[in-house]
């Protein structure tokens, strides 16, 4: 009894605690998916209106310097970048331009220098509200050159080669932070003047600075490289990867504002909403989720206390419909142990019959049963012996059966193995006619190919006749030529005997010329003084018919020689010309005999491979078709090996079921036994 009431007890306690704190969590989540999404857009609201407040001032200042690159682009004139004196007055123009734009916008100072790099000198302007600023342009032409912090804008501006602001920095003078946005003015290719503007930072830091969210909540601003501008546990020396916020930098990666829940440096979790500047500035608001969950935490407080009341008083009512109900279950557990004992007398459940409920149907329901089982057990008593009965005709049946399958499935066993064997048989057969068909085919593509190269030979030794015709016909022709030019050249070379003949008329008149000099030398000896100067013209006159009577005797000798190698030259050319005559030609033709002979020689060679290509055709198709005859043989031996297997297999089968029914006769007999020794056992 007890451990009925205690399960039922149980159970309903279960339900009812388990419903309570159901319904206690799904409260709490409810609340909890109300409240983050309500963070969510407070927080994102409070971002996007801190950025859109700071990019207004951002925008402003931007255009400022836009207007002012403008202006400079416009009158500047590039071409005079190393013009000390252009560059100064231009300056001067400038000033005022600037003087302008500082009284109308609240800001630092704006200032605006040449490329010291390029000009070799410093020449700049700076205002700071209605008054200019005075510069010492050597210290800050060098302080420009040594790198000076001062001019991190010049440098910036030279890199980026676009607009950009800089990270926060304090003058040292005044103690004020500012920001300075700077922008190169570029012409033909290179950065002539750097414009910028330094703009006091206390107020975007007080802003951001005072921001407050819940209760410890904060607002961080990041520059473009996510370095902390503003913050209150980090420098602009830390950075996002540093800070070990890298889930805030996947997120600005991939979107440009966004809401995501990390931790802080203090390793707390935390919601974060960001949103990103024009300038590529980052605003940020950090709060701990427990802050934004802490409505929701009292509230499941109470919640636990409501349950825990809940569970108490479920407890009490559990155990008072607990007994209730185990009562009667347990008066009727005692009749249902009789009957499980094999008496149906039990009259305990008897006083519950009349009950509406589940417990009267239980009651009515064992009454009924007593009722069935002194029926059944009556009429199994009786059927047992019928069973006994057909149990020993059936096991002579099966005995009967289990012979004949015996003598079935040996039967069909030799019949497989035989088809088998002729089925291997059928295969070999096949297989060689398969091998016979390949060596055929390949001995046809074999020819083809012999065909092929004969055919090709063929075409060859034709081509070969026909070029030893015509180099035949050219060599003759060339010959001919050669042999008329040859008896020219010796025509011509007859002229040599002219050179001769024009020789001994140079010696000549050179003997004639000598003998007028003297003639002259004798002649101004006797005009004596007066004939001096015609003396030495003799005298040249006379060494020139020398020499000309020597190089008349060296012309006389070269043309001998030349007289004796072109008849030298004109023997060995006849020669030359008999030879090819007599030789060349005998052996054009012994070359178009072997052509002829060679050309024959290959249209028997192909006549005889068409004759083999026709054999091999023939005895492929006999093969053909005595494959074919050998793969229907093996089909046919397969599909009676086949369905002879499968006879076999059917009759092992039966064979097997018989003997599962035989032993099936067994266990059916033992068990009509055991049914009538069971029965015997039960009072009714």
């Amino acid at each position: 009894m007890k451990k009925i009431s205690s399960k039922i007890i149980f159970s309903i306690a279960v339900c009812v605690v388990g419903a309570s704190v159901a319904v206690g969590l799904i409260s709490i989540s409810a609340a909890k998916k109300q409240v983050l999404p309500e963070a969510e857009g407070r927080m994102n609201a409070l971002a996007k209106q801190y950025a859109a407040e700071i990019d207004v001032s951002f925008q402003k200042y931007e255009d400022v310097v836009v207007g002012l690159q403008e202006y400079i682009y416009n009158t500047y004139e590039g071409s005079k970048i190393t013009d000390l004196e252009y560059n100064e007055g231009y300056m001067t123009q400038v000033r005022f331009y600037l003087l302008n734009i500082s009284k109308r916008y609240d800001m630092e100072q704006i200032y605006v220098y040449n490329n010291p790099k390029i000009l070799g000198e410093c020449v700049a302007v700076r205002v700071s509200g209605s008054s200019t600023i005075a510069l010492d342009k050597e210290a800050e032409f060098r302080q420009l050159l040594n790198g000076d912090e001062k001019f991190n804008f010049f440098y910036a501006a030279e890199k980026k080669r676009k607009p950009v602001w800089l990270n926060p920095q304090v003058d040292e003078d005044s103690g004020r932070e500012y920001i300075t946005y700077c922008a190169p003015i570029n012409m033909s290719g290179q950065m002539m003047v750097v414009a910028g503007m330094d703009i006091a930072f206390a107020d975007i830091r007080e802003m951001i600075s005072g921001l407050e969210v819940y209760e410890t909540g904060h607002g961080f601003l990041l520059n473009e490289d996510h370095n902390f501008l503003i913050d209150t546990a980090y420098t602009v020396q830390d950075n996002l990867e540093t800070a070990g916020y890298t889930a805030l930098q996947e997120a600005l990666s991939e979107s440009p504002e966004g809401f995501l829940t990390m931790k802080n440096a203090a390793g707390t979790d935390c919601y974060v909403a960001y949103s990103t500047l024009i300038n590529g500035y980052v605003v940020g608001i950090m709060v701990p989720v427990t802050e934004v969950t802490a409505g929701v935490d009292e509230m499941a407080g109470v919640i636990n206390v409501m349950v825990a009341a809940i569970c108490l008083l479920s407890c009490l009512l559990a155990f008072i419909i607990g007994k209730s109900i185990s009562n009667p279950l347990v008066a009727m557990v005692k009749d249902l142990a009789l009957m499980q004992a094999g008496d149906f007398t039990g009259k305990k459940h008897g006083r519950y019959r009349k009950k509406k409920n589940e417990i009267g149907k239980l009651a009515r329901a064992i009454e009924t049963i007593q009722g069935s089982m002194k029926k059944v057990l009556g009429a199994v008593a009786q059927g047992s012996n019928d069973v006994n009965g057909a149990v020993v005709q059936l096991g002579g049946v099966i005995d009967d059966l289990s012979d004949q399958v015996s003598n079935i499935s040996s039967v069909s066993q030799q019949l497989a193995a035989g088809m088998e064997e002729t089925a291997a048989t059928a295969d070999n057969l096949n297989a060689t006619a398969v091998r016979m068909e390949e060596c055929v085919l390949l001995m046809k593509r074999r020819n083809q190919e012999g065909t092929e190269a004969v055919e090709q030979i063929v075409v060859r030794a034709e081509q070969m006749n026909r070029d030893a015709v015509v180099s035949a016909k050219e060599t003759t022709e060339q010959m001919e030529r050669t042999r008329e030019k040859m008896e020219a050249a010796i025509a011509q070379s007859a002229q040599v005997d002219q050179i001769n003949a024009l020789t001994e008329a140079i010696l000549s008149i050179a003997g004639a010329t000598n003998l007028l000099s003297l003639n002259a030398s004798i002649e101004a000896a006797r005009a004596g003084t007066a004939g001096r100067g015609f003396a030495v013209v003799a005298e040249e006159i006379r060494k020139l018919a020398e020499n000309s009577q020597q190089t008349a005797r060296e012309i006389k000798k070269i043309t001998g020689t030349v007289h004796d190698s072109v008849a030298n030259l004109c023997s060995s050319a006849e020669e030359a010309l008999q030879f090819m005559e007599q030789r060349v030609q005998e052996a054009y033709g012994k070359l178009l005999a072997a052509g002829g002979q060679y050309n024959g020689d290959a249209e028997q060679t192909r006549q005889l491979l068409d004759e083999f290509s026709k054999v091999a055709g023939q005895i492929g198709m006999e093969i053909n078709v005595l494959a074919e005859a050998f793969l229907n043989l093996k089909d046919a031996t397969a599909e009676g090996a086949n369905g002879t297997g499968q006879v076999a297999r059917s009759a092992e089968k039966l064979q097997g079921n018989a003997a599962a029914l035989k032993q099936e006769d067994g266990r059916l007999e033992k068990l009509s036994e055991t049914l009538a020794e069971m029965v015997a056992g039960f009072t009714v």
